[in-house]
């Protein structure tokens, strides 16, 4: 997982890992926040997926 940090970390997603690959993220269909941290409906060539980054583990999540 790669993602754009400027004021903040975890700004938005600009790739996933799939398979192995490094899949960019085309489209962030839509955004919002849980109490964990920031999540992101993102579409990708690989198809549509949500991503959901824990602050206080500082991991992502993939929801497939």
């Amino acid at each position: 997982m790669r993602c754009y940090s400027g004021d903040t970390y975890a700004q938005r997603p600009l790739s996933i890992r799939r398979h192995g690959r490094q899949v960019p993220v085309d489209e962030i269909v839509a955004a919002w926040r849980e109490p964990p941290g920031p999540c992101f409906r993102v579409r990708t060539r690989a198809g549509e997926f949500v991503l959901a980054y824990d602050e206080s583990r500082d991991e992502w999540r993939l929801v497939l």
